[in-house]
């Protein structure tokens, strides 16, 4: 089940509780092009294979996503922030803060190539993630599965992160 669900431009979730949610507390659909996700408390959202804070879906023809995901708090999601890996799907997480209470990946970028592990491929037009704090420290804070078809690409800057190395903490797909 999805707590909420949107396929229109300029959406907002704003100073919300979002909970208990086996698919995904937010999901972004295709058309939505410009949502922003802000001062939300976003937490148990847990379930095998699915599980997230916040979703960005696959665009249709020509028609993308892009959400910006803004100064919320995370704890125990399988993801805070994922995406699929399709081309005209992006997002930018800033000023989020991740709890130490997690199940996977904190901000995760899916590839196009390979089905069962989403690894390979496209991975979205871009992904920007800066000035988060990442507490959760069992798995990597940024997991980018797939090659950006935008120039901007992935940039990941300015977090603060409670692993051990900057290998633990972010992992990049090269072809």
């Amino acid at each position: 089940s999805t707590g909420v669900s949107t396929t229109f431009k300029d959406f907002r979730v704003d100073n919300c509780e979002l909970w208990g949610w086996s698919s995904a507390s937010i999901s972004i659909g295709t058309g939505s092009t410009n949502a922003l996700i802000d001062h939300n408390f976003i937490h148990h959202n847990r379930r095998t294979g699915m599980g997230y804070g916040v979703v960005t879906g696959r665009s249709i023809g020509n028609i993308g996503v892009f959400a910006t995901i803004e100064a919320n708090i995370f704890e125990a999601c399988r993801h805070d922030v994922a995406s699929t890996g399709w081309n005209l799907t992006s997002y930018e997480a800033r000023y989020n803060v991740v709890l130490p209470r997690e199940q996977g990946t904190s901000f995760d970028r899916h590839g196009t190539q390979d089905p069962g592990s989403w690894v390979g491929g496209v991975g979205g037009d871009y992904t920007l993630v800066h000035h988060n704090t990442i507490q959760y420290i069992k798995s990597q804070g940024v997991h980018v599965r797939g090659v950006p078809t935008k120039e901007k690409g992935v940039q990941v800057h300015h977090n603060w992160f409670y692993h051990s190395s900057q290998s633990d903490a972010i992992w990049f797909y090269t072809p």
